[in-house]
């Protein structure tokens, strides 16, 4: 086994304890030791393992047993500090901090180790992490948010500027680690650093080696203007709040319950399951917010892409018995994806309010996302609901019941959403209701202005978080004509449908994304209203079964008011395949306002020609058709139709029907 490999794993593992709060002098340190112990000869073996076996070693030691190597424990220590990394390196850099640990690992398995993104998952899955990701969705972002080719980043992640060995020592030494320098040439660097380091340095490295041992007396708290420095805020600049942030003792009380497992509180985990509940003891966590809400104490904090909220039943110093019977909470969930931009954009809920001790009334105005206009937040004292924690990035916050109705319970029967402002206390959203007696339809519809645009969440009572709603552009060109709103009542209808799917409403079952478009538009013949072809994609994780799964329907929705019933045509197969509207076509039998049939087509922007055959025989060279059926028929009496759908280049396409 040579050095070569040994300063590889180095490498990633540096890369990907990059997320991590540790200092860089503990990460490079932990990093040497972990290389070094993946590439230990094991007894009755007749050498060392391979670089393939070594760095499965890695992956599984970080993403799922969590036992890092640590440093050597001298009785001197050294001062370092990575080099900052800039420009391109800096804008990367700061992009691979901000993800997930099981993406930045698949990330770095295709960029930085040449892997497929299928040899990554084998990789991951191999390592024993097998949590939902998608390499290629982690791969798109990254370019989007960077600005970076895939071989620029190849080329960075494996070039000096984000070698984890160049570090700064002491406080004015400084030491470039080559990464090819035989053992006897480090060890004499070694002792001149030594040298140095004993004139400039001894009293603040003796001062850093009787640091406490325990991980929770140290949490990280964020200022408040932390977040204007960098132009994509993240979750690392999320700034503290409430009015207990500056209370340490409460933090480190809420830190510790986190480190300890839940040690002296009732402990309830959410969503999928993972092996990985419990903070890194390497690193610390990050208080988000610390207060009084709805007359109990409450401490949200998050390690990587874990979020834990510690509850104490009553103000600080006050204990009631309305939570776990006087017994602090811990509720665990993982932290939501953030969205393809790559700005952390998510609302991290703060707890169902059953009893509000303050009024959620405003005088504050908001802005309809659909029509600009402003409008009166509408509420009362007392309103059940749930409330979120937004950054302060995110603005003109609003809200509507999916099923058209507002905070206030009003309703308007098919129309657009009744959007009304939400008003935001210290990060902390007015509590939201959620619209009751619509079963699986019973759901939020979120808006919010982030990054000078509009963008869009749905929240259900069923769920931990909001799910971001994507809209669909079926291609550049025609993405003004065929894309409508999504707040149109058309839309809207649909989407009501497709989160009432079997699918997304079994047990231990979280919608993950959800993607939505009108990608054809159309009049019949003796219609009085156009007709929509409405496009939703629902991704669902859970079980092994189900997890990187997705719904897909297209519903034909008669007229923009949503009045007429839709027709449905669903489909589900794993995430990653093309959708509906990518590559191929949807088809179904439509009941017109005067009672004749019609059977329409459309295809997604590749489709060029539509062939329809048995019991309408037509051949269209479009990409949607409405072929007039029988004037007056029933369902079952309908004929049955082949359709077929080619390409420019005269391949078939998928086809789905009903």
């Amino acid at each position: 086994m040579t050095d070569d490999h040994h300063f590889a794993l180095v490498r990633l593992a540096a890369l990907l304890w990059s997320g991590a709060d540790a200092s860089g002098e503990h990460q490079l340190a932990r990093a040497h030791r972990l290389a070094r112990w993946a590439l230990r000869r094991r007894p009755m073996r007749g050498g060392g393992p391979d670089y393939r076996e070594a760095r499965g070693r890695v992956l599984r030691h970080i993403l799922v047993e969590e036992q890092h190597p640590k440093p050597a424990q001298l009785s001197w220590r050294l001062h370092m500090e990575p080099v900052a990394p800039s420009g391109d390196a800096g804008r990367l850099s700061a992009e691979i901090s901000e993800m997930t640990p099981e993406s930045r690992a698949a990330y770095l398995l295709v960029r930085l180790e040449g892997l497929e993104e299928d040899e990554a998952l084998g990789e991951l899955a191999a390592a024993g992490r097998r949590a939902v990701v998608d390499p290629g969705v982690t791969l798109a972002r990254v370019e989007a948010a960077t600005g970076l080719s895939a071989d620029r980043q190849c080329e960075l992640l494996s070039g000096p500027d984000l070698d984890p060995a160049r570090v700064l020592v002491s406080r004015r030494a400084r030491l470039e680690l080559l990464p090819r320098l035989s053992r006897r040439y480090l060890v004499a660097a070694g002792a001149l650093v030594l040298a140095v380091a004993a004139t400039a340095g001894i009293r603040a490295a003796v001062g850093a080696a009787t640091r406490t041992a325990n991980p929770w007396d140290e949490v990280r708290t964020v200022a408040a203007g932390e977040w204007r420095k960098t132009e994509r805020p993240g979750l690392s600049v999320w700034p503290t709040t409430g009015n207990l942030r500056g209370d340490t003792a409460l933090l480190q009380e809420a830190a510790r319950a986190w480190y300890l497992a839940g040690r002296g509180a009732s402990v309830d985990l959410y969503d999928w399951p993972t092996p990985r509940w419990w903070p890194d003891r390497g690193d610390r966590v990050q208080v988000l917010f610390a207060g009084n809400v709805d007359g109990r104490t409450t401490v949200l904090m998050r390690q990587h892409d874990l979020l834990a909220q510690y509850t104490r039943p009553g103000p600080l110093g006050k204990l009631g018995d309305d939570v776990g019977g006087g017994i602090p909470r811990l509720a665990i969930r993982p932290l939501p994806d953030p969205p393809a931009s790559g700005a952390f954009g998510a609302m991290l809920p703060m707890g169902t309010v059953s009893d509000t001790r303050e009024s959620s009334a405003s005088t504050a105005h908001g802005e309809d996302p659909a029509s600009g206009q402003g409008s009166e937040q509408s509420g009362t004292a007392g309103d059940a609901g749930v409330r979120f924690l937004v950054p302060p990035w995110l603005t003109r916050m609003n809200v509507s019941g999916l099923d058209g109705s507002g905070l206030d319970g009003s309703r308007e029967a098919s129309s657009r959403p009744n959007w009304r402002p939400v008003q935001v206390s210290d990060g902390v959203t007015a509590p939201l209701r959620v619209p009751e007696g619509q079963g699986c339809r019973s759901a939020l519809l979120m808006s919010w202005k982030g990054e000078g645009s509009w963008r869009f969440a749905v929240y259900r009572p069923d769920s931990s978080s909001p799910t971001r709603l994507a809209l669909i552009r079926p291609s550049k060109d025609e993405a003004a004509n065929l894309l409508r709103s999504v707040t149109s009542p058309a839309a809207l209808q649909a989407l009501r449908g497709v989160l009432c799917d079997d699918a997304l409403l079994a047990k231990d079952v979280t919608v993950d994304s959800l993607d939505l478009g009108v990608v054809w538009r159309g009049r019949l013949p003796d219609a009085t209203e156009p007709v929509s072809l409405v496009y939703v994609k629902a991704r669902y994780v859970g079980s092994d079964a189900v997890s990187g799964r997705a719904t897909e329907a297209a519903a034909f929705v008669g007229g923009d008011t949503g009045r007429r019933a839709a027709t449905y045509v669903v489909t589900r197969r794993p995430y990653r395949d093309a959708g509906i509207t990518e590559a191929g076509a949807v088809a179904t039998w439509w009941r017109a306002e005067s009672g004749r049939w019609y059977y329409l087509v459309a295809g997604g922007s590749n489709v060029e020609r539509i062939r329809l055959s048995g019991g309408i025989a037509q051949e269209v060279y479009d990409r949607e058709a409405a072929v007039p059926g029988p004037s007056a028929a029933k369902p079952d009496d309908l004929p049955k139709v082949k359709v077929e759908a080619f390409d420019a280049a005269g391949e078939p396409v998928p086809v789905a029907t009903r």
